[in-house]
């Protein structure tokens, strides 16, 4: 037997997981997350049939957005207004028209504790610099790695898998692997 063809749901959802690999290079947890949430989207209007994206209405997309569970952070929805943004990104690149579609996705706010900051003021990084122990050998470590994050705005997984190798002493230059987009 043959396995059954894939639907014209699943063959959208395939294209648009290869560009998110190939042509994004997003991690597969997030590769993961645009996958799952555009196969709800698209199968609830299309289901089996073809995919149409011009019977798309924003009025459809809104309805779709409103009928998503609300939380108190609105990931969900977030999520599959990030997911729906992508995929009309890549059919644009496909030569499908969707700027109208793109627009009328929503920006879901993603709210912030109100305390806590983005970034330390200069005299607060002073204060943190100065309060570390440069005498020892732990208090070194701990005084380069807080001055690649704040200085070279290294992540803190980046800083944490930093080996020697990756410092080219002779070109002044470190190379960081973007594990985050798997580069």
């Amino acid at each position: 037997k043959y396995p059954p063809s894939p639907t014209p749901v699943q063959t959208q959802i395939t294209a648009y997981v290869e560009h998110l690999r190939r042509d994004r290079g997003l991690a597969e947890g997030t590769v993961y997350l645009h996958q799952f949430r555009l196969t709800r989207f698209l199968s609830h209007f299309f289901a089996e049939g073809p995919v149409r994206i011009h019977d798309l209405t924003v009025s459809r997309i809104y309805a779709y957005i409103d009928g998503l569970p609300q939380t108190k952070r609105n990931s969900v929805r977030r999520n599959v207004c990030t997911a729906l943004r992508g995929y009309f990104r890549f059919l644009e690149l496909q030569g499908v028209s969707t700027a109208h579609l793109s627009a009328a996705v929503p920006k879901v706010p993603q709210w912030r504790a109100a305390l806590s900051p983005r970034v330390l003021t200069p005299s607060d990084l002073d204060k943190l610099l100065a309060s570390v122990d440069r005498s020892t050998d732990v208090g070194k470590r701990d005084y380069a790695a807080i001055l690649c994050m704040c200085e070279l705005g290294m992540r803190v997984g980046d800083v944490a898998r930093l080996t020697l190798d990756d410092i080219d002493w002779r070109e002044s230059s470190i190379r960081i692997a973007n594990h985050k987009r798997d580069r």
